[in-house]
């Protein structure tokens, strides 16, 4: 599971059109969808979503499609909000990649992984070694 939330993050942070156009149709009402596209333009679209996503239905019930596109804007503009010192927040820089890795902790606790953290980095280390074997 967690080869496909990472797939998916991946996806999207190569592809920052994939953001625009999730969070284009996330703002929408229902209705304004349907005035746009035809009912079986938009039967076909969910069923292709539903189809590829299967796997990780359960979590994306729960709210995690949500936070995975927080994620990816996150990356795309390479900043977040940090403390300082003087109490006013400012914006630090963060690679992508780290975003990426904070993504994939947040999915592993969400779907209840008892470490997520330990998870992760074990995750992480195999991943490595098998890009370095290719």
């Amino acid at each position: 599971m967690l080869d496909v939330a990472a797939c998916s993050i991946g996806y999207g942070i190569d592809h920052p059109a994939t953001l625009d156009c999730s969070l284009a149709v996330l703002r929408r009402p229902p209705q304004e969808l349907l005035d746009q596209v035809s009912p079986a333009t938009l039967l076909r679209v969910t069923q292709a979503m539903a189809r590829s996503l299967r796997i990780i239905v359960s979590v994306i019930d729960r709210g995690r499609q949500t936070c995975a596109l927080g994620a990816l804007h996150l990356a795309r503009i390479s900043a977040i909000v940090c403390p300082s010192e003087d109490e006013v927040p400012s914006l630090c820089s963060v690679a992508p990649r780290e975003i990426e890795c904070i993504a994939l902790h947040e999915f592993l606790a969400d779907v209840g992984a008892p470490k997520p953290a330990a998870a992760l980095e074990g995750w992480l280390a195999r991943a490595a070694r098998v890009s370095g074997s290719l």
